[in-house]
């Protein structure tokens, strides 16, 4: 796989693992400070029940304490849920790596389908030369050496040329594909880009 595709997959696990951790941090500090304003009403209670100014006050504080942190904690929550986990400088560097690397290969891709391709056309005319010249051949064969195998009698008794007696061969798949392939718009604007056609 390309390197920065790697590192940028890694460094996106890395940040969401850091913020999974610092969030559930957070949380249990929340649940913390939950704890102990439920405590300090709890103490309100008891203080209001057996008339203990000190207590009073000591828990009125102590709630007043729990209820800043848990506003706190609550607000640094949502921030964190929603801020980004890396700066403009970061995302934009590693996007800049992963366009550059990936033109690269593309570039590099580009020029092994061309080889390809030409490697196809060489095929194809070997294919579509051996198949003319076969034919050729067949015909020369069935006419000039085996001779009356594509001739029959007029009803007059002259000799008639039957030209569907001739032996052909006729499997063109190969060259049929790849001159389809090759003759496709899409497929020649792609090459003449690559040539600089």
């Amino acid at each position: 796989m390309i390197k920065s595709i790697e590192q940028t997959e890694q460094r996106i696990n890395e940040v969401i693992s850091d913020r999974k951790k610092d969030i559930a941090e957070r949380e249990a500090q929340l649940e913390e400070s939950r704890k102990a304003l439920s405590e300090a009403e709890d103490n309100i209670s008891k203080a209001i029940e057996t008339d203990n100014a000190e207590l009073y006050r000591k828990a009125k504080k102590e709630k007043a304490d729990a209820e800043d942190d848990i506003e706190l904690r609550e607000k640094r929550l949502e921030l964190l849920k929603k801020q980004p986990l890396i700066d403009q400088s970061e995302y934009n560097k590693r996007c800049q790596a992963i366009f550059t690397d990936l033109d690269a290969m593309t570039v590099r891709q580009q020029t092994e389908i061309v080889k390809i391709v030409d490697q196809l056309k060489a095929i194809y005319d070997e294919a579509n030369e051996s198949i003319i010249k076969g034919n050729e051949i067949l015909e020369r064969w069935q006419r000039e050496v085996y001779r009356n195998a594509d001739r029959s009698k007029s009803p007059e008794g002259k000799i008639m040329k039957l030209s569907h007696e001739t032996m052909h061969y006729n499997n063109f798949n190969v060259t049929t594909f790849i001159r389809n392939l090759l003759e496709d718009g899409y497929y020649q604007g792609f090459l003449n880009a690559q040539r600089g056609n």
